[in-house]
């Protein structure tokens, strides 16, 4: 069972790498199961770099 959770979580890494937004859709992925908070904070990073570059 967890051999196959792992799975369908890399599969869903990789099918999502294909995502227009993968730079942003990265930090909100890694983010997940460590709390809403560090979930918020790189969310504003990320929005933070993508208003830099424009």
């Amino acid at each position: 069972m967890a051999i196959a959770f792992h799975f369908i979580r890399w599969l869903s890494l990789f099918l999502y790498s294909f995502s227009p937004d993968f730079e942003t859709a990265l930090p909100r992925y890694a983010a997940m199961g460590k709390g809403l908070e560090k979930s918020e904070q790189l969310a504003d990073q990320a929005i933070a770099s993508l208003m830099a570059q424009l």
